[in-house]
Formats: C-alpha cells, sequence, structure tokens
C-alpha cells in the first residue's frame, strides 16, 4: 500500500512521520482511482495542485467530513466544492463529482458554513450519490492540495484500487 522507504499508514496516524510532516486525511470512504479515471481534465492533470480521487458509495446518505482541522475558506452555495485551510496553512479542496455545479445544490445538504472553523471528522456536507448518479454526474470526489508548489514533497499515501475510510491518511505534505 506505502512505497517502499515510506513510514507505514495507519488509520489517524502515520508511524515514523518527521516533524515537519503534515498527513492529509480522506473527507469520504470509497475506492481511490487513477487520476485518468476522471473524465475533468482540471483533475485529470493537477491543474489545481496534487491530487487524489476517491469515488464513494450510492447512498441517499454520505457523508463528507473535514480531513484535517482548520477554517473552511471557501464553500460554494450550490455544496458542491469546499476548500478547508488546515491550521499548518496547507489548502485542501474536496469537490464532489464533475459539473455537479449544474445541480444547483440539488442532492446536497450544507452542514457548516465558510469562516466556520471545523475539527477533523467534523461533517461538511451530505451527499445523495444515488440522485447524483441517476441523473448522470460522476460522482468521484477529488480531493486537491491547491497550494501544493509550496511545500518540498507532496507523497500520496494509498494506491489505484485501495479501499479508504473517512479519515484514512492519503496524502502527506513536507516542508
Amino acid at each position: 500500500m506505502v512505497q517502499k522507504g515510506h513510514p507505514v499508514k495507519r488509520r489517524g496516524f502515520r508511524v515514523g512521520a518527521r516533524m515537519n510532516d503534515t498527513t492529509i486525511y480522506s473527507p469520504v470512504a470509497g475506492t481511490v482511482l487513477a487520476l485518468t479515471d476522471i473524465a475533468d481534465e482540471v483533475f485529470r492533470t493537477e491543474m489545481l495542485g496534487k491530487t487524489v480521487i476517491i469515488r464513494p458509495e450510492l447512498a441517499d446518505a454520505v457523508d463528507i467530513i473535514a480531513g484535517n482541522d482548520g477554517v473552511i475558506s471557501a464553500l460554494f452555495p450550490t455544496g458542491h466544492a469546499f476548500c478547508i485551510t488546515t491550521d499548518s496553512g496547507i489548502e485542501v479542496l474536496v469537490h464532489i463529482g464533475v459539473d455537479t455545479v449544474e445541480l444547483k445544490g440539488k442532492g446536497f445538504v450544507q452542514h457548516k458554513k465558510q469562516g466556520d472553523r471545523v475539527h477533523a471528522g467534523e461533517k461538511v456536507l451530505t451527499v445523495n450519490t444515488k440522485l447524483l448518479a441517476d441523473l448522470g454526474y460522476d460522482i468521484s470526489v477529488p480531493v486537491v492540495i491547491t497550494n501544493s508548489y509550496e511545500f518540498k514533497s507532496v507523497d500520496v499515501l494509498v494506491n489505484v484500487g485501495d479501499e479508504v475510510r473517512s479519515g484514512d491518511g492519503v496524502l502527506l505534505m513536507s516542508s
């Protein structure tokens, strides 16, 4: 699961992580996809920053959580995307689906608002992924570090096909 030479991943903890390392945790449970599995070129080519894509289950209510402590620095009125600026300054964009902005909020329930302080594990959104898929939308959830260029390295801690739970480590930021 972890590349040779990298410390072992544990749910919520990193064994052997260095002091200047920060783990980014998954906001949703699901299957890790290859970047090539998403139709949106912006995410597929990592134009916005280092990206991990997770496909959640099909359900009437899928919770999207804050993976890390921080502040919701952006939350689109449609509920299709939000950004958390972590306490260590990492900007984590969570985008639910592809072109889901077109739904104008249909299928999304917001539990937080822009400017709210959140702690890891707090529910930010609930999404009806079954409805989105039934309407023909890709329900993949790109998790993007929009300021990844500010870090010495960004390592992906998961492999394509891995099953992750909300709160599992998916990226390791080193400064």
